[in-house]
């Protein structure tokens, strides 16, 4: 193998993910495969990536080039399906799989046969190294959507895969891939397998539990997080019993973001560039905002600007932000972005009517805005019920948005309370899930920000801490990770 000068051997890693930027995107996992990767061919890994080939993935917008046609048999019916690859301007080659079959539509998730579409992406993503006569050291999956991996390549493909390794990512583990037991039939594995310890779950199939039990290592996306999965029942989602018996190959590493795309600096969309040397333009960026938002311009007062990017779900505090939405007046302006549960939108349009001037809502996915609020906001606010990582609190600590958020997973990894005493800390968090503890953060928060002093130092805080979080460190554990699961592959070969 050829050496790599800081890490070791280079590996060879497969990567494969149901989402990767700037292809199609629902959520952070997208941004993190296509970051992580990144770093890791930076570090001198030979790194590919396979994704589904959806509709939106169209040969006019992403032109590839074939390398090699399969079928996969699925419940009786064959499925004709090949691989393309698009390398255009990228130092990571990324593979789309193309069954047009199942997973040519236009919805990335929620068809009726997806537990169909997902066993066949997995079954084609073992096709791949066949096709390109390139053997992987280790395959990554991510998520629910691609941990029937590990589960067929030690089941159905052990023959061609006795080097390889696999490796599995919990992104968030409220989502699992569960479906009725009827799919178990299309997986074409052997019948014993459907038991409570490796793929059946109350009577379903459990894809993700399948690729936590056959995974040669798994890991999820913090340290925190890590620990109240293997210690509370409630973010467990009933798996705790399969994680502590995987204890001792699970770890948890934390996302970095891209300093490449979110940096103050450099941002195309700020009205006004800044840095934490010369942070003064952040205050344009501000009055643009309220400008735009049609927000009550404050002058002179010392009115704070807190904003939120977040989909609307219940995961991510929404029952909690609505209890006191109402209230967020008495402490400053306030600005949501969001996309998701319309039951939610439609309260929260509600309230903002009855406050223009003071509460601004946009409802769908703006890039340019999302760049604005970091940059403009004053407080970023996150009160998520749980948080595996998270993203958004990194990115508005690089832009010295100070945070506001429940001390829970990632969030609890990066985010530490600003202590007025000692000049410590980055932001303002709570522990208890209730309005209260919420309201006293704010509170904090805002005496923090009329307190000039202080709030020049947690600003600086929070853009110094940055640093902290790219993606460097969090690769270098991961290819810790992969050579652990190489070792663990070759000592039961």
């Amino acid at each position: 193998m050829q050496k790599n000068d800081v890490q070791g051997p280079r590996l060879r890693i497969l990567h494969a993910a149901a989402e990767l930027i700037p292809f199609v995107k629902t959520g952070g996992l997208a941004d993190v495969v296509d970051a992580l990767t990144n770093a890791l061919a930076r570090n001198g890994h030979d790194v590919r990536v396979a994704i589904p080939r959806y509709l939106l993935i169209s040969d006019s917008a992403f032109p590839s080039v074939a390398v090699g046609s399969f079928t996969i048999e699925l419940l009786g019916n064959m499925h004709a399906g090949s691989i393309h690859r698009y390398s255009y301007g990228r130092d990571v080659d990324v593979y789309f799989v193309d069954i047009p079959s199942l997973l040519a539509r236009s919805n990335v998730y929620g068809e009726p046969d997806d537990a169909l579409r997902f066993i066949a992406f997995s079954k084609a993503v073992l096709e791949l190294p066949r096709l390109l006569q390139w053997m992987p050291d280790v395959i990554h999956c991510h998520d629910w959507h691609s941990a029937l991996i590990p589960v067929f390549l030690k089941n159905l493909y052990t023959s061609q895969y006795q080097k390889t390794s696999t490796v599995l990512t919990v992104h968030n583990l409220g989502y699992q891939g569960l479906f009725s037991k009827d799919c178990f039939d299309a997986m074409g594995l052997d019948a014993s397998l459907f038991n409570h310890e490796q793929l059946e779950f109350y009577g379903r199939v459990n894809f993700l539990k399948g690729g936590v039990v056959f995974s040669d290592f798994v890991t999820t996306v913090s340290e925190k997080y890590a620990e109240e999965i293997l210690n509370t029942n409630e973010y467990s989602y009933g798996l705790e019993g399969v994680f502590r018996q995987k204890e001792a190959q699970f770890v948890g590493i934390l996302n970095g973001f891209d300093g490449r795309q979110w940096n103050p600096e450099t941002d195309p969309f700020l009205e006004a560039q800044y840095s934490r040397a010369d942070p003064s333009g952040k205050a344009k960026n501000k009055v643009a905002l309220q400008q735009e938002l049609k927000l009550e311009f404050t002058g002179t007062r010392r009115l704070p600007l807190i904003g939120m990017i977040s989909r609307l779900d219940v995961q991510k505090g929404f029952d909690l932000l609505l209890s006191v939405l109402e209230k967020l007046p008495n402490l400053g302006q306030f600005v949501l972005l969001g996309v998701g549960d319309k039951e939610i939108e439609s309260h929260i349009a509600r309230i903002a009517e009855g406050y223009p001037g003071a509460i601004a809502a946009r409802f769908g996915f703006n890039d340019r805005l999302a760049h604005r609020i970091f940059g403009g906001a004053d407080f970023f606010l996150m009160p998520s019920k749980y948080e595996p990582c998270g993203l958004n609190q990194m990115y508005s600590i690089q832009y010295g948005t100070i945070p506001i958020v429940r001390h829970t997973g990632g969030l609890a990894d990066t985010v530490q309370e600003f202590d007025p005493e000692t000049g410590q800390g980055n932001g303002f968090s709570f522990e208890e899930y209730d309005a209260v503890p919420l309201l006293a953060a704010l509170d904090r928060a805002v005496k923090t920000y009329r307190t000039p002093h202080l709030w020049k130092k947690v600003m600086q805080n929070a853009m110094t801490s940055a640093n902290n979080f790219g993606w460097d460190a969090s690769a270098a554990r991961y290819e810790e990770v992969y050579r652990r699961a190489i070792a663990l592959r070759i000592a039961y070969a």
